[in-house]
This record gives C-alpha cells, structure tokens and sequence, in this order.
C-alpha cells in the first residue's frame, strides 16, 4: 500500500508538475496573444487617427468645392460679366493661336497669362499714344475753327467737344 501511495503521490507530482508546465505555456501564448492584441489597438489607435485626419481633409475639401461652385454660379450670373463681343472673341483667339504651346488644361493657365501679359504690353502702348492723338484731334479741331470761324463760333477746340465738330 505505501508503495502504491508512493506512485500515486509520484503520478500526482508528475500530473502536477505537467500542470504547472501546460499552464507555463499557457501563460507564455496568451502573453504573447495579449502582446499582439496591443500592437493592433496600437495599429487601430493610428488608423482611427489616420481616419480622422483623411475626414477633416474631407470635410475642408467638400467646404472649399462648395464655396468654388458658389463663386462660380455668382459668377455665372453676375450681370456686370459681359461675354466678349465677336471681334474680341476672335481677337482672343487669334493671340491664343499664336501661342507658342498648344492650349491644353495642363498648360492654359500659362498660356492665359502670357496673353493676358501681351495685353497689357498693348494696352500701354495704346495708353502712351493717346494723348498725341488727343492732340493731333484739337489741333485739327483748332484747323477748323481757324478755316470756318462763323461755323466754329460756339465751340472750343478740345476733345471733350468733339460731337459738336462732328454735328457741323
């Protein structure tokens, strides 16, 4: 009987000792699920952070679009924007022609300033001309009024009475 308690208590220690180890083990994997559960609420912690920075972006996005297409309908009916008239139509499309790039979407804001560019060259060459020939018409105004005085009696030679020349 003792030895029979002797390997009975020997099982019961080994059965033991089995325990102690499979709960060793245990305790290791699920250390090591527990490790992995934290690395992915860490991964999921970026991700919502990710997320919430991508739905703000979102958000500004869509705020800016709606503001863009608010601008634009004003724009569109906007009654002071007059669409050009045919000659400055073609006049347009004669400077975008000359272009040295062909007009694209990728390069038209380019192109648009270069011609926006030789306007503006133009519009100050014309605006440098104006005053000579803003003296050239009195001066012939003054011619008039030298060769008809009785005709020009009521008039004075300057361009703001220009109408009047005209309606003698």
């Amino acid at each position: 009987m003792d030895e029979k308690i002797k390997a009975l208590s020997e099982q019961d220690n080994a059965s033991e000792k089995r325990a102690r180890s499979c709960q060793t083990l245990a305790n290791l994997q699920l250390q090591k699920i527990a490790e992995q559960i934290a690395r992915q609420k860490n991964t999921v912690s970026q991700n919502e952070s990710e997320l919430l920075e991508i739905k703000s972006q979102h958000k500004n996005i869509h705020t800016t679009l709606d503001s863009a297409k608010e601008e634009l309908h004003k724009n569109e009916n906007d009654p002071a924007i007059v669409p050009p008239t045919p000659f400055q139509k073609e006049k347009l499309d004669e400077r975008y022609a000359k272009s040295k790039e062909r007009l694209r979407l990728d390069n038209l804001d380019r192109v648009t300033t270069h011609v926006v560019q030789a306007l503006g060259k133009k519009t100050e060459e014309i605006n440098r001309i104006i005053p000579d020939c803003e003296k050239a018409i009195e001066s012939i105004f003054s011619d008039f009024k030298r060769s008809w005085p009785m005709d020009a009696i009521d008039v004075d030679t300057t361009l703001s009475s220009a109408s009047d020349f005209l309606q003698n």
